[in-house]
């Protein structure tokens, strides 16, 4: 996989663990958010040293922002 790939991927998965972390219904939900977050992470750091440098930093941005939106409802679903 190429680093445009890799870049493009971490946006993507950045967006949808957004989405699925600000779903606070049901827990599996939650963590799958913090998953596929961890994993924009991850293909975003993969990716930085590319000429894609600005969509690898989004996508790191949209993964970290989807984690802490997940992890914060999880922690108000165990409160609650």
């Amino acid at each position: 996989m190429n680093s445009k790939s890799k870049a493009r991927v971490s946006i993507i998965l950045g967006i949808i663990s957004i989405a699925f972390g600000t779903i606070e219904c049901f827990t599996p939900i939650v963590i799958i958010g913090t998953i596929i977050g961890v994993m924009a992470i991850v293909f975003g750091i993969l990716s930085i040293k590319s000429e894609y440098k600005n969509k690898a930093i989004a996508g790191i941005i949209l993964g970290i922002t989807g984690v802490l939106i997940a992890l914060i409802w999880f922690y108000m679903i165990l409160i609650a």
